[in-house]
């Protein structure tokens, strides 16, 4: 699940905790008291724990509802402040970033995020290059490579940005060929 959906459980989370009910969170957010209801469901379903305690008086919240709260209200209070339009009189972002990224990750998850951050930021221009295949070299007109791996490069900073799962598949019917693999090489 990406960052920005897990955020959207949070907020649906918080706002349902601190309104006091699925219903006044649905108008606040502006949405149905069935998607509040889904996105807790999947909040919990996540966590493994219970958020709130329903009963025939009302819905109150589980120690574990409790104790996400507390984190939760100083998380989305920061994640606002991050995705919020700078100040008028606060510095402002300005000229061209350029972005080069493999066509994977670039279609999958950076469109999505540099698009609201050109929202947020309105005067900077994004050049994006999307790649296929490995990429050893910096392209001298880059800024910000994103990649696969390691990237040996003695003219850049290098920062971990998370994990990214991969599994291999094969059908029954390759496998029942040619048999299932036992090393990297098979």
């Amino acid at each position: 699940m990406r960052f920005l959906d897990k955020a959207e459980l949070l907020e649906t989370f918080e706002r349902a905790a601190v309104l006091g009910g699925y219903r006044k969170a649905a108008e606040e957010l502006q949405i149905s008291k069935a998607t509040v209801s889904r996105r807790i469901a999947a909040l919990e379903s996540m966590l493994g724990t219970k958020l709130f305690i329903r009963s025939s008086v009302g819905t109150v919240l589980s120690p574990s509802g409790i104790s996400l709260l507390e984190k939760t209200s100083v998380l989305l209070s920061r994640f606002q402040k991050l995705s919020a339009a700078p100040d008028e009189d606060g510095p402002r972002l300005r000229g061209t970033i350029r972005v080069s990224a493999p066509s994977a990750i670039g279609n999958g998850l950076l469109i999505p995020w540099l698009t609201q951050f050109q929202r947020i930021n309105p005067e900077v221009s994004l050049d994006l290059t999307l790649t296929l295949g490995p990429v050893h070299i910096i392209p001298p007109e880059c800024d910000i490579r994103i990649n696969h791996g390691l990237y040996p490069c003695s003219n850049a900073r290098i920062h971990k940005l998370g994990d990214m799962r991969r599994m291999m598949v094969a059908s029954v019917s390759y496998l029942s060929k040619y048999g299932y693999p036992k090393s990297p090489k098979d």
